[in-house]
């Protein structure tokens, strides 16, 4: 789409789809009803978290504004929350101006180094700030990403759980990844562990809000 001169302006996890095919898997990119051309200062348009800094200001908008989106998406992925929060739209704009986000690597322990500084560069809020192209931010996190592929072929067996990640609950998971090799996850939400759980089965450990009406999952 940048090739093409094309600012895509809503990159989110749910415009972003895995093809599988018989010349193997293909993420594609849809919904390009607001999509505009590189260097047009436009009406703010797309999904609040993941509006880039230019956009709250109807600053002109390049490809730079895609990738600040896909920093967002990035970090939500690995992290399962969001890099800017707010209890309603003004302060959830204020922190995407005037705010830096958590680094990943402080939510998820042994996420690699180069993965995290990728995913804080894409989240600067000076568009200059970040990679030139998609093609470069990829560069940049692709040995961190080979990491993690490697780590995710086979599953260890035992994992340690936080749901509603908190600076509390990420020095605690810190420290059982440190001190007893367990595998650090996170989920935004009781929700999200559970699905975490269909996947690798009872954790180790699980940190959760026992008050939840999914709590006895956990038990």
């Amino acid at each position: 789409a940048h090739a093409a001169g094309i600012v895509h302006r809503d990159v989110k996890p749910s415009n972003v789809f895995l093809e599988r095919g018989a010349d193997g898997e293909v993420v594609k990119l849809i919904d390009f009803g607001v999509c505009t051309e590189p260097g047009q200062a436009t009406v703010m348009a797309g999904t609040p978290h993941y509006l880039a800094p230019e956009q709250l200001l109807a600053a002109e908008l390049d490809q730079r504004t895609d990738l600040w989106a896909a920093g967002v998406t990035f970090y939500e992925m690995l992290t399962g929350v969001m890099p800017f929060k707010g209890p309603d739209l003004a302060a959830l704009h204020a922190a995407v101006l005037t705010q830096t986000p958590v680094a990943p690597r402080e939510l998820v322990p042994g996420l690699p180094k180069e993965v995290d500084a990728a995913i804080m560069r894409l989240l600067s809020k000076d568009p200059a700030q970040r990679f030139g192209s998609a093609d470069e931010a990829l560069a940049a996190c692709a040995r961190g990403m080979a990491q993690i592929r490697s780590l995710t072929s086979e599953p260890p067996k035992e994992y340690a759980l936080i749901a509603e990640p908190s600076a509390a609950r990420a020095a605690i998971l810190q420290k059982l990844v440190a001190d007893r090799g367990l595998v650090g996850l996170t989920a935004a939400d009781l929700e999200g562990a559970l699905d975490l759980l269909l996947d690798i089965g009872p954790p180790r450990l699980a940190i959760v809000d026992l008050t939840s009406e999914h709590a006895d999952a956990f038990r």
